[in-house]
């Protein structure tokens, strides 16, 4: 008669025992689904702060193009301007060196025009001498 008794004591007696451990695999699971959470928080958080890296390096790469484009444009604009400038300069130098020689022209034919006259005068003289 013990014998079959024996193995129903032995499950009374493992009862409590059995509860508790079956309580620490509770807890167990309830810690390792916190620190699951836990986990998936930081997981979030350090995709959340590449998503802000990447979000900064994407404005300051713009912010670097949109410089660089600027400056592009105005070294444009100053290169419009210096070829503008050079070009009026050397207009300005090839009128000046226009009127220099029309005025030079200018010299030289009344020179010519004044001995023309000188001549005609000297010609006029010999013809009445003669």
């Amino acid at each position: 008669r013990g014998y079959f008794t024996r193995p129903l004591e032995i499950k009374q007696e493992l009862q409590p025992l059995v509860a508790e451990i079956q309580e620490m695999k509770h807890a167990v699971l309830l810690s390792s689904d916190g620190y699951q959470k836990k986990s998936d928080e930081q997981y979030q958080q350090i995709k959340r702060q590449q998503q802000q890296l990447q979000e900064f390096h994407k404005r300051e790469v713009q912010q670097l193009q949109d410089s660089i484009g600027s400056h592009q444009q105005q070294l444009e604009e100053r290169q419009h301007q210096l070829l503008q400038e050079s070009d009026d300069r050397q207009k300005q130098q090839l009128q000046e060196s226009n009127e220099r020689q029309r005025q030079q022209l200018q010299n030289f034919n009344e020179r010519q025009q004044q001995q023309l006259q000188e001549l005609q005068v000297a010609v006029e003289g010999v013809r009445q001498d003669n």
